[in-house]
């Protein structure tokens, strides 16, 4: 299983960060998508191609901003669709996970 790491300052960076210029809506999360190495073109192009009215992405280095909405009807989301673009290893943290993160680091 691939390993993901990062500094303190980076996720502080990450935390820092306002991915996404309108509001957060309610029932709409924020997700950072970690990868091992930066995403070519092509594979950001994938990625961009899955944006939807429930979806939207941003990529900065080696993390992809996931800002999502709850579909209507349902509480579920499925990263399927990611792991069909992303040719690499991929996990998944919500906002929420990564400030903990930083708040409990010395």
């Amino acid at each position: 299983m691939p390993v993901f790491i990062r500094t303190r300052a980076e996720l502080k960076e990450i935390v820092a960060s306002e991915s996404f210029d309108r509001p957060l809506i309610l029932d709409a999360d924020v997700n950072i998508i970690f990868l091992a190495h930066n995403l070519d073109q092509k594979e950001r192009e994938k990625l961009m191609a899955l944006a939807t009215e429930t979806d939207k992405f941003r990529v900065h280095g080696r993390e992809v901003y996931w800002w999502r909405r709850k579909k209507p009807g349902t509480s579920l989301f499925s990263t399927v669709p990611l792991a069909k673009v992303l040719s690499e290893p991929f996990t998944i943290r919500s906002t929420n996970t990564i400030r903990r993160l930083v708040a409990k680091w010395p």
